[in-house]
């Protein structure tokens, strides 16, 4: 791209050890440039990793700049081996408990370990209704909610078959989106209070 915005050239490159090299030589067309690297997490992460190992500083705010930006490179891939190994931890702690809550359209391990975690004992909560109030005030729980009513409204099935009766019904679609987090409350109580009662009647 020039500095107005119009594309002045485009070529596809195999990742591999010797892209970035080629990608040097045919930019050396344009004396004046800058790289800007998509997917650094994944495939460019190679890349972005030889343009880091390829810059020469000319001042001492360069340098710094440099050494900066390797930083943050170092610290994203120590947070991504920490998130990589939580997840791990976490989707072996689901399997020991055996929930059936990782079957809920929607719920990833992640959230189901968030729910699981602030929840504790389901026989807490008498009744759905006690459930969906504690749900409601707990904003990790009502975002967890939140983001399995937004993939089942957008994934199709049943929850976005109840969404959409209700837009019917002459709902907003806000309010659309909250009758159907009520109902993903109900399902998550009844659910874990399911697995309650299997988990006491295999003990006896």
């Amino acid at each position: 791209m020039d500095p107005t915005g119009h594309q002045v050239g485009q070529r596809r490159f195999v990742v591999n050890a010797g892209t970035f090299r080629q990608l040097l030589r045919w930019c050396e067309q344009w004396p004046e440039r800058r790289f800007a690297v998509e997917g650094a997490r994944g495939l460019g992460r190679t890349l972005a990793a030889a343009a880091m190992k390829s810059i020469r500083p000319e001042t001492a705010t360069d340098t710094c700049r440099r050494d900066i930006a390797r930083d943050l490179l170092s610290d994203l891939r120590r947070l991504d081996r920490q998130v990589k190994e939580n997840e791990a931890e976490m989707r072996d702690a689901l399997a020991a408990t055996g929930t059936p809550l990782i079957t809920l359209p929607g719920l990833g391990t992640v959230m189901a370990a968030e729910i699981i975690g602030h929840v504790g004992d389901i026989d807490r909560f008498p009744t759905e209704h006690h459930f969906a109030s504690y749900t409601g005030g707990i904003r990790a729980l009502n975002s967890v909610l939140h983001v399995i009513a937004v993939c089942q409204i957008r994934d199709g099935g049943h929850g976005q078959e109840y969404y959409l009766r209700k837009i019917a019904e002459g709902k907003t679609p806000a309010e659309a989106r909250r009758a159907l987090k009520r109902r993903l409350s109900n399902v998550v109580y009844r659910i874990m209070k399911r697995d309650l009662r299997d988990h006491l009647a295999q003990a006896a």
